[in-house]
């Protein structure tokens, strides 16, 4: 039994209805081949209308089965053979990245991004939108009797290779930091008082015991000493080198300096 595959949500962009039309005119009077269309739902009315449509495209046609949504798509996957996938509007649908780590061929309209993520003829085969022709001459080589097993081997057999090469996560998050660098250059803004410097100690330092310092009455050091002092102390902290002159926390210029060396500031 070979198996097609049409996931994603029932609805109009997805095309479910031509995912039908195209397989029946694929299958003719053949039992050894089936359709899964995966994705209804039953809550938006055009999503409900559309289902309709799809509904009764399928008619009593016993070899094509309509199931909800689910968040379990794997078991659909593991009996797939091939992913008919014949949306017309599109940006890069990870149900094709998914496929293909399992090794799934797959057959797809060349719209949006989807040419970026497969190359036709490689992972898969791509065709326009409403192609008929097109797309039932890439039906007809995958399950061609003589050469389709080895086919679809081949592109399975790639599309893991595509996706381990550009849809691991983590490849894809440093490809997508290294393109973000790259245009803008990270700016990272570091705290001054209690992470870089040490304030209250460089205070204390300049201050050189001319009064008691009673940190526990505010957040501005001008506010912890004597009233009679106060103005002494604004004058300090606006004196001419005593940002420059602040000790630094313990470990925070070694901590930048590793920040530079995994080139995460510069």
């Amino acid at each position: 039994m070979f198996t097609f595959l049409t996931l994603g949500i029932v609805c109009p962009r997805k095309n479910q209805v031509w995912a039908v039309k195209l397989f029946q005119e694929f299958a003719g009077s053949r039992t050894d081949v089936r359709l899964l269309i995966v994705g209804a739902r039953h809550t938006r009315q055009y999503e409900i209308e559309y289902l309709k449509e799809v509904k009764a495209a399928a008619g009593n046609d016993t070899r094509i089965e309509i199931h909800d949504v689910t968040s379990n798509v794997d078991q659909y996957y593991k009996i797939a053979d091939c992913l008919l996938f014949t949306s017309v509007n599109e940006v890069t649908p990870m149900v094709i990245s998914e496929a293909m780590s399992f090794k799934i061929p797959i057959l797809s309209t060349n719209i949006a991004g989807i040419p970026e993520m497969i190359t036709d003829g490689q992972e898969g085969f791509l065709f326009a939108p409403y192609d008929d022709v097109a797309a039932l001459e890439c039906m007809q080589l995958l399950t061609d009797p003589n050469n389709g097993s080895t086919l679809q081997a081949k592109m399975g057999e790639a599309g893991l290779r595509r996706f381990e090469a550009m849809f691991d996560l983590d490849i894809m998050v440093e490809a997508y930091r290294q393109a973000v660098l790259t245009i803008a250059p990270a700016t990272i803004l570091v705290d001054m008082d209690g992470v870089l410097v040490d304030w209250d100690q460089g205070f204390m330092n300049a201050w050189n015991g001319r009064s008691e310092i009673d940190r526990s009455k505010s957040y501005f050091m001008e506010q912890c000493v004597s009233a009679e002092f106060k103005r002494q102390a604004e004058l300090l902290i606006l004196s001419e080198g005593y940002f420059e002159n602040l000790p630094p926390m313990p470990g925070a210029l070694e901590g930048i300096r590793d920040m530079s060396k995994r080139d995460i500031v510069s």
